[in-house]
């Protein structure tokens, strides 16, 4: 028989994509029937795929009342999330979820997703949830640390899709993203006609978030280089809200003679995945696209600017191509261009390390960017001994003595080769200090990990030694 299992992870289509290598490797492993809880404007790129038995869609309401929500209780001095309100507000939501299963994994890590996980009842549970009383729960160490690691992605290690496969408690073996297309041979064929049969690229401009956006006018620069070295033309795409740009960009394609199309707007997935499986490769932003891609196996170069963050969400592919800065600006057309024809190796490249991605330098121009010691724990980043936290123009919270004291006597300890006793550590799961919480557990990852990235990939796979790291403590001033 079937085991239930229930996944949580309501928006944002890249980390959907994400989420379906747990989903494959659940169901690879074991026979099981798979409820996935999500938001009603994702819920389109779930319909019909054969790995997912049922759907429960999400009002955005919902999420958007909830996201954030906690309230606090005078007899316990301590926050909680309004369960019992939820349920009155959303009465239908709530009766639509199962009443048990067997496993239960949220991977949305909010309030909204956390008090859905909670009302389910399952003897396997992994991510936040919220008790009858309202109460957050984390029952499990990877969950903990990606509750640290995930809050920022310029302090992350691990990739998202290697940690929700440990927050799911899936085997390890043949990670891969899912997808399954629609055939449109017939819209693939009509891109193909329109470009003269000619072998093309494909350029996505747009992105969700703004300050991620590589600056339109360089687009149009990079695909015009592209195109006139390789004799390729250039399809482009994204959503409604990146018509614009698309606008822009081929009219620049056009008055420089680039055999172009501009699907930007126009497509569904199935169509979208059509014209990407037919791509030499893409050229985008940290999107939806580049991770759609990677499932289907076609190869991306992506710009990372704003949010320097491969590490976690480079598309999961060995081969895929990150380029950036160091101090997260723009890196210049020449760069993409570069990377893109492979002329220079100024960007980093996904690599498998102890079956873990990390994106690794391409060549010794990577190096000299302040790239190569990036992709290790740790490197660059940590302000532990600091009384607030600065990265690039970004102040981070500032934090109590109490927990800063701590962590001088942790780095003291293991300075002087002594152990440490893990269950003594306390540090906060509460909203306010996440960001010190990421820190303090790279300050320690970055020591344990010295040794190299292979033994990294090794000891990610068993964090016992974390096990009394995250439990309660500090508060933000």
């Amino acid at each position: 028989m079937a085991r239930e299992f229930v996944l949580v992870r309501m928006y944002r289509l890249g980390d959907l994509l994400m989420a379906s290598a747990l989903v494959r490797a659940w169901k690879a492993e074991e026979p099981t029937h798979v409820t996935w809880i999500v938001a009603d404007e994702c819920a389109q790129l779930l319909y019909g795929q054969p790995y997912v038995n049922r759907l429960i869609v999400v009002p955005m309401d919902y999420i958007a009342r909830y996201k954030e929500r906690t309230v606090w209780r005078e007899d316990e001095e301590a926050f909680g999330f309004p369960v019992d309100e939820a349920k009155q507000a959303f009465p239908t939501l709530f009766a639509a979820l199962p009443e048990r299963a067997d496993r239960v994994v949220n991977l949305q890590f909010n309030a909204a997703a956390a008090m859905l996980a909670g009302a389910i009842e399952a003897p396997e549970r992994a991510g936040p949830y919220a008790d009858a009383a309202g109460d957050r729960r984390v029952p499990d160490r990877w969950s903990q640390y990606y509750l640290a690691s995930g809050t920022d992605v310029r302090y992350g290690i691990t990739h998202w899709v290697d940690a929700f496969i440990n927050i799911g408690e899936a085997p390890r073996e043949d990670i891969r993203m899912e997808f399954f297309l629609r055939p449109e041979r017939d819209f693939a064929a009509s891109v193909r006609a329109q470009l003269g049969g000619a072998p093309y690229f494909v350029v996505q401009p747009g992105s969700f978030e703004e300050q991620k956006r590589w600056p339109d006018g360089y687009f149009a620069e990079a695909a015009t280089r592209i195109a006139a070295a390789t004799q390729a033309g250039i399809v482009l795409t994204g959503g409604r809200g990146d018509k614009i740009i698309g606008l822009r960009i081929h009219r620049t394609l056009t008055e420089a003679g680039v055999p172009s199309v501009n699907l930007i707007g126009a497509t569904d997935f199935h169509q979208l995945g059509a014209v990407l499986q037919d791509a030499h490769s893409l050229l985008s932003n940290d999107t939806f696209t580049q991770h759609f891609a990677s499932t289907l196996g076609v190869p991306n170069i992506t710009v990372f600017q704003g949010s320097p963050s491969p590490w976690m969400t480079l598309g999961y592919r060995e081969g895929n191509r990150a380029v950036g800065e160091a101090d997260a600006s723009a890196p210049s057309v020449d760069k993409v261009v570069g990377a893109v024809l492979g002329t220079h190796t100024d960007y980093l490249e996904a690599r498998s390390v102890g079956g873990y991605q990390f994106p690794m330098p391409a060549g010794p121009e990577a190096e000299t960017a302040e790239w190569q010691g990036r992709w290790v724990v740790g490197a660059g980043h940590l302000r532990a001994l600091a009384p607030d936290v600065t990265v690039g123009n970004d102040l981070r919270p500032v934090f109590d003595q109490r927990l800063l004291d701590v962590i001088r006597a942790a780095r003291a300890a293991l300075t002087a080769g002594q152990e440490i006793d893990m269950s003594a550590v306390e540090v906060s799961l509460s909203e306010p200090n996440h960001p010190l919480m990421a820190l303090f557990i790279m300050f320690f990852l970055e020591n344990r990990f010295a040794l190299g990235a292979d033994v990294a990939a090794r000891q990610l796979a068993s964090l016992d030694w974390l096990e009394g790291a995250l439990l309660r403590a500090g508060t933000a001033q």
